[in-house]
């Protein structure tokens, strides 16, 4: 609990969106955090925080905001994994009828929107690197602040929502306090632009890839042992070529082993050579 307040005034300056709090769950997190703290600081904080977010997912759900309705409708899209493409079809063409009537020039209000998240993201990214003792040989953080920012921009600039949550998820990994990133940023160890263009698994700690390569093996053993049919989300066994043998003998499944914003990830396991691999 030693640093509970300074990452929740960390997560207070960060440019959260209404997709952010969908895709990661801290919500969840937070209000967990003010239930079983003992601290009237930090639970205070976080009552705060959760009711901060509460008035944005309001003030969006009220104004009708066609983007919002995007979003909740891909979130739950992906969640009923077997939903039919019929409905998401037409979920998207009365969102996009929607957006036909803008109150403003929605370029202009995309450049505003970039303009404001990205002061408040590098401020972030400079609060989060000068959030501890400085290594010796470090570099500029304001420096990097702006190099790293200005390479989740490039990469993100089509979307405000994939920009803010890249560096959502770029903060978190430096702030981790059994991640080396940090350090290794500041003294360039890791340069500002490999950074940017880490994905969550790049950026996990040993601890968490050790726990990801575990799930992974459960799966695949999973996959050796089902019956084709024993289950609805096993693909029938002739969808999928394998890369070795050559015959379509092979059984699958899809599941999330990455942000909620990334695709999921597919295991493929071949009965005839026994070849699995995941993509």
């Amino acid at each position: 609990m030693d640093h509970a307040l300074e990452h929740l005034g960390t997560l207070f300056d960060l440019p959260v969106t209404v997709s952010i709090l969908i895709n990661t769950r801290i919500g969840l997190v937070v209000n967990r955090l003010r239930r079983k703290c003992g601290d009237k600081a930090i639970a205070q904080f976080a009552r705060n925080l959760i009711k901060t977010w509460k008035n944005l997912v309001e003030k969006k759900y009220k104004e009708g905001d066609p983007a919002f309705n995007v979003l909740v409708s891909s979130i739950r899209s992906r969640r009923r994994y077997h939903s039919t493409e019929k409905s998401v079809d037409s979920r998207s063409k009365r969102s996009a009828a929607a957006q036909k009537k803008p109150t403003s020039s929605p370029v202009v209000d995309n450049d505003l929107a970039f303009n404001e998240a990205r002061s408040r993201s590098r401020k972030v990214l400079l609060k989060v690197l000068t959030s501890g003792d400085l290594p010796d040989g470090s570099l500029d953080p304001e420096e990097l602040s702006v190099e790293v920012e200005a390479s989740l921009f490039e990469m993100n600039r089509g979307s405000v929502e994939k920009y803010m949550t890249a560096v959502h998820n770029h903060v978190f990994s430096l702030m981790h306090k059994k991640n080396t990133l940090r350090v290794r940023v500041l003294t360039g160890a890791v340069g500002a632009a490999e950074f940017a263009h880490m994905t969550t698994e790049d950026m996990a700690t040993d601890e968490l890839r050790r726990m990801r390569n575990e799930f992974i093996e459960q799966v695949f053993k999973q996959l050796r042992e089902e019956d084709e049919n024993s289950s609805d989300q096993y693909g029938p066994p002739d969808m999928m070529k394998c890369e070795r043998c050559g015959k379509r003998n092979c059984t699958y499944t899809q599941m999330q082993t990455r942000s909620a914003d990334e695709p999921m990830t597919t295991f493929a396991y071949c009965r005839e050579c026994g070849k699995r691999w995941k993509f």
